[in-house]
C-alpha cells in the first residue's frame, strides 16, 4: 500500500530517474521517527536451516538498500536472502533483499541489505518511503532570494532539500533574532506555523494549495496560494515524517517549533 496517493506521486517514467539520484547517498533515519523493521535472519543459535523474524531500527537507507540495527542475539551471514518489512502507519511493506555485511558491536549488531528487484507499486511504495525522510534530513541554509518581501521588522532565512521542490523559509525578528514564524513549501502546497499560533487554544497550523480560497489570508512566501478548508491529511501526514527526521545542523529553536504542531 501507497503512503501517499497525491503527494510524491512519482510518475512511471520519473522513478529510475529517481532511484539513481538516491542511489549513492545514505540518508539517516531520525530516532524519533517511528518506523519499524524486521528481517528474517539465521534463528538464535546461528546453525543453517534456522531462521527468526528480528525486529529493529532502520539506521539509514538510499534507494539500493538499507542498514538496520538489530538486537546483539541476532545473526546473519553475507549472501544469503531474506525478506525486509517495513511498517509505518498504514503501510505495510515486503522487500526482497539480500545480506551485503553483518557487524556485532557492544551493545547491537548492525546488519547492511542490499535490495532485489521488486515490483513496481513496491517500488514506487518504498520510495515515497525514502522521499518523505530525504525532504527533512537534507534541509541545509541556502541564500534568501526571490520571495515577495518581508513582513516589516522580520528578517528572512531561507532552507533547501535534496528533494527539487521543497523550501523552507524562517522569519526572524530583526533585532531580537526570535523566532517568529515558518513556512514549509512542497511543489503546490504550504504549511505555515507561527510562534504564537504554538501557545495552546490558538490556530494550530495553516495548510496553503493552488487549489484553495484565496483571500485576506495567504502565505507570505507565495500569495498566489489559498487557504485550504478542512484538514489536507497527506500533508500534515508528511509533515510529520519531515519533522522527524530534520538534521541537528537546524537551529533548535526551528526544530522544536515545527515539532510542536505535529
Amino acid at each position: 500500500m501507497l503512503l501517499f496517493r497525491k503527494l510524491l506521486n512519482f510518475p512511471k517514467n520519473a522513478l529510475a530517474k529517481l532511484r539513481d539520484q538516491r542511489r549513492s547517498r545514505r540518508y539517516p533515519i531520525g530516532p524519533d521517527f517511528p518506523l519499524k523493521a524486521t528481517l528474517t535472519l539465521l534463528g538464535p543459535s546461528g546453525e543453517p536451516g534456522t531462521s527468526a523474524r528480528w525486529t529493529g531500527r532502520l539506521a539509514d537507507f538510499s534507494s539500493t538498500g538499507a542498514s538496520v540495527i538489530m538486537p546483539l542475539a541476532a545473526s546473519a551471514k553475507r549472501g544469503h536472502d531474506t525478506t525486509l518489512e517495513l511498517r509505518l502507519d498504514h503501510l505495510e511493506l515486503r522487500l526482497p533483499c539480500r545480506i551485503a555485511h553483518f557487524r556485532s558491536m557492544d551493545d547491537h549488531c548492525r546488519c547492511g541489505v542490499a535490495l532485489e528487484k521488486t515490483d513496481a507499486a513496491a517500488q514506487k511504495a518504498y520510495l515515497q518511503l525514502l522521499e518523505s525522510v530525504v525532504i527533512g534530513a537534507t534541509f541545509a541554509p541556502t541564500k534568501a532570494k526571490g520571495l515577495p518581501k518581508d513582513p516589516a521588522g522580520l528578517v528572512r532565512q531561507d532552507y533547501r532539500s535534496d528533494h527539487r521542490e521543497a523550501r523552507l523559509h524562517v522569519w526572524r525578528d530583526k533585532k531580537t533574532k526570535i523566532l517568529d514564524a515558518f513556512e514549509l513549501v512542497i511543489d503546490w502546497h504550504c504549511l505555515r506555523g507561527a510562534a504564537k499560533a504554538a501557545v495552546p487554544g490558538r490556530t494550530r497550523i495553516q495548510i496553503f494549495s493552488r487549489h484553495g480560497e484565496r483571500g485576506a489570508d495567504h502565505p507570505w512566501s507565495d500569495p498566489s496560494l489559498g487557504l485550504m478548508r478542512g484538514e489536507h491529511q497527506e500533508f500534515r501526514q508528511l509533515y510529520g515524517y519531515i519533522t522527524a527526521n530534520l538534521p541537528p545542523g537546524l537551529p533548535a529553536d526551528l526544530r522544536e517549533l515545527m515539532r510542536k504542531f505535529c
